[in-house]
């Protein structure tokens, strides 16, 4: 029994492995459902102690690889921190994961719980953690062709269904594979057919020239606050280096977009920062989005936001929703910082913003988010179903040199253009930045590192997505269904046993015969 249990924790942490090695750009995204397998797999005829452990296990490897960009960027602490907060989600994963295993038609049950689960996680503690998600997985992947049709949630389900039927496959090769077979069969059935039809509800409208700049951080490229007054200055005379080019004389571009930290201070109160800003808006002739640190309504509070700077100064503001944890403020500070000492750097906690509208710009309207932003359903879907034109991302990142988190949130931007049919123009202080075309095509790629700009023409596109007009609906039905499943695997085990109402360690210990 001892062998068994073993055996289960390692077919746990290798599906973790599996899974996170997709995010972390070791193995090919294609195999993403094969994690979900793993976990799958680990728990059959487990205990509930057994079943959490499993799931513990593969949350261990599966966040581990998946943020193992934490540990240069942000320091040991705080990667096996958040590792071991996220690891307690896939515990309860794994215990739900294996009580619903019971039901006729499981793998179906299974998915469900599997993004259920996601669903809060991207929402709690401390407005949650949405890196990982298995959506997130499917650019240049058949699966891709769902995010329009079914959103994040909906293309997550559908690769959970997909490991789910594979172990089903697994678990039956000597008796009755061929139902879980036919669920693989028509998931990428579904998935090749949406690719070949192509996402319904939007239609271009025209393009527009948009311009990127790219200003670069002095030094190792990490010290944006040391460096901040070079870095708004880099940017100021990298936009006038653009507009003084051939492809500006070619036809100039609607807007300017900075990234995030284009100015750490506030450009509205700084003198410094406020002419570097004029400068480049009085070059261009056209208004210039700037990402900057702005003043908090208190002393020590401030706010990341974008500005729309125009000829006849600041206009109107985007500001973060989400804010990164012991990132943009400290909670818990006093325990924060025995974690981790680079938190005291944080001298003052920042405040998210309301929900959005549509940042208009040059007549045009944005879907507008700021770094970490862009991996949360709420922000560019919302301001999509208001009407946006197109979407920019603007983000520094510089942190994060030479990690595999750049490409990450790179791959969550394509994801949002394929989900909102929506081109994405991403302008980050260090890279990635670029364009991205609604079908989830790179146009346009700067190289890292340098101070660099180019000029894109984005599709503009009216019109909503099937997955915009669901808004929230796919997450919430399938927390309603999970929980719906828990209750119906536990009344069956109820009505099996009449001598007494079984607790959950009762049922699982009764399903593992011990």
């Amino acid at each position: 029994m001892t062998e068994r249990r073993s055996v289960a924790l390692l077919v746990a942490a290798v599906g973790g492995l599996v899974l996170g090695a997709t995010f972390a750009g070791w193995i090919p995204r294609l195999l993403a459902p094969l994690g979900v397998t793993g976990l799958v797999l680990s728990v059959q005829g487990r205990t509930a102690r057994e079943s959490m452990a499993a799931g513990w296990c593969f949350g261990l490897t599966f966040m581990a690889s998946t943020v193992s960009w934490m540990w240069p960027s942000l320091g040991v602490g705080a990667w096996l921190g958040l590792t071991a907060v996220e690891s307690a989600w896939f515990a309860g994963l794994g215990l739900l994961t294996a009580v619903v295993g019971r039901l006729p038609g499981w793998p179906w049950w299974t998915a469900t719980a599997w993004t259920a689960v996601e669903v809060l996680r991207t929402s709690w503690p401390w407005g949650g953690v949405p890196w990982g998600r298995l959506a997130f997985a499917t650019p240049d992947t058949p699966w891709q062709a769902m995010l329009p049709w079914v959103g994040t949630t909906g293309t997550t389900f559908l690769l959970a269904l997909v490991g789910s039927a594979l172990a089903g496959v697994v678990l039956r090769a000597r008796s009755r594979p061929a139902p879980y077979v036919l669920v693989v069969a028509a998931a990428l059935l579904a998935a090749v057919m949406a690719g070949v039809v192509g996402p319904l509800g939007t239609t271009g409208s025209g393009s527009v020239r948009v311009a990127v700049v790219q200003g670069g951080v002095p030094g190792s490229g990490k010290l944006v606050v040391d460096h901040h007054r070079e870095i708004t200055a880099d940017h100021a005379a990298e936009t006038r280096r653009l507009v003084s080019g051939a492809d500006w004389a070619a036809g100039p571009a609607a807007f300017v977009l900075w990234p995030e930290n284009a100015t750490a201070v506030d450009p509205t109160e700084d003198a410094v920062a406020e002419a570097e800003v004029e400068s480049a808006v009085a070059a261009a002739g056209v208004p210039v989005v700037v990402g900057g640190v702005t003043d908090g309504p208190t002393s020590t509070t401030a706010r990341n936001q974008l500005i729309a700077w125009s000829a006849t100064g600041p206009g109107p503001r985007y500001t973060k929703q989400h804010l990164v944890p012991f990132g943009e403020y400290v909670p818990l500070r006093g325990l924060a910082t025995r974690v981790s000492q680079r938190v005291t750097d944080i001298g003052r906690d920042m405040v998210p913003g309301p929900p959005a509208a549509p940042l208009p710009v040059a007549g045009l309207r944005l879907a507008t988010a700021l770094c970490f932003d862009v991996a949360y359903d709420d922000v560019v879907a919302g301001q999509v179903r208001q009407g946006a034109d197109l979407v920019t991302v603007s983000t520094s990142n510089a942190m994060f040199l030479g990690t595999a988190q750049l490409e990450q949130q790179w791959t969550i931007s394509r994801v949002r253009a394929l989900e909102t049919g929506r081109t994405v123009v991403v302008a980050s202080i260090n890279g990635i930045s670029g364009a991205i075309s609604a079908d989830g095509t790179v146009q346009v790629v700067l190289p890292e590192r340098d101070t660099e700009s180019a000029i894109v023409d984005a599709e503009v596109r009216d019109g909503l997505t099937l997955a915009v007009r669901l808004g929230s609906w796919p997450g919430r039905a399938v927390i309603a269904l999970a929980a719906a499943g828990l209750a119906v695997a536990v009344a069956g085990q109820a009505l099996k046993s009449r001598k007494r109402p079984p607790t959950v360690n009762a049922i699982m210990a009764t399903s593992s015969g011990s």
